[in-house]
C-alpha cells in the first residue's frame, strides 16, 4: 500500500482552508485509510496549541511525532501482526477491512513553540499534544490608562 501523506498549513486568514482540505481529502483518502483515521482537531488558547488526533487500532510504539522548523510531523506504522508474524508460514486472508501500512501527516504550526515544553499523551486511541507557545506569541493584555 502506498503511504498517505497530508500537509496542512494552518492559516487563520485563509477562508478557503476548509475547502482546500476537503479537496485534499477527496484525493488522498481513497486508499485503505478511510476518512476516519487520523482526524485531527487543532485549537489554541493564550498559552498553548492543542492537537487531538484520532488513531484507532494503533499502539503507542507505532506512533512517531517530530517537530522540526515549525513543522509537526505525525507518522503511524500499522501492521496486522497475525498475518505478518505467523510462525506457520502461509496464511489465507478471506477478509481484511482493517487498514495496514504507513500514514503520515505534516502540519505547519501557525506560531513558534517552545520545544522543551511539549506534552504528548496517548489514551483510548487519541493522541493529545500540548505545545507551549513561545513568549513572543503568547497573548498579553495591555491596560489602557
Amino acid at each position: 500500500m502506498l503511504p498517505m501523506i497530508k500537509h496542512i498549513q494552518l492559516n487563520k486568514r485563509d477562508p478557503f482552508q476548509a475547502f482546500s482540505r476537503l479537496l485534499d481529502d477527496l484525493g488522498t483518502n481513497t486508499g485503505n485509510y478511510a476518512i476516519n483515521f487520523g482526524n485531527t482537531d487543532v485549537y489554541e488558547d493564550d498559552k498553548n496549541l492543542y492537537f487531538d488526533v484520532e488513531l484507532p487500532g494503533v499502539s503507542r510504539n507505532q506512533i512517531n511525532v517530530v517537530l522540526e522548523d515549525g513543522l509537526l510531523q505525525l507518522t503511524v506504522q500499522r501492521e496486522n501482526s497475525r498475518v505478518q508474524n505467523n510462525e506457520e508460514g502461509q496464511v489465507n486472508v478471506y477478509l481484511q477491512e482493517r487498514s495496514t501500512g504507513q500514514w503520515s501527516r505534516n502540519i505547519q504550526l501557525p506560531v513558534e513553540v517552545n520545544k522543551d515544553k511539549i506534552n504528548a499523551k496517548f489514551e483510548n486511541g487519541v493522541l493529545n499534544l500540548t505545545l507551549e507557545k513561545q513568549e513572543a506569541h503568547k497573548a498579553h493584555k495591555i491596560e489602557i490608562n
